[in-house]
């Protein structure tokens, strides 16, 4: 069990990371101008 909690924590932590940088600031910006739009 302790290994697989592990792995969670690994795999959040990756993308917790990915998406904190421009990536995240460019899918937030998407979304808003989709909210406008509609």
């Amino acid at each position: 069990m302790d290994t697989l909690i592990n792995i969670g924590i690994v795999i959040s932590d990756f993308i917790l990371t990915a998406f904190s940088g421009d990536e995240w600031k460019k899918i937030r910006d998407m979304g808003k101008k989709r909210l406008k739009n509609n």
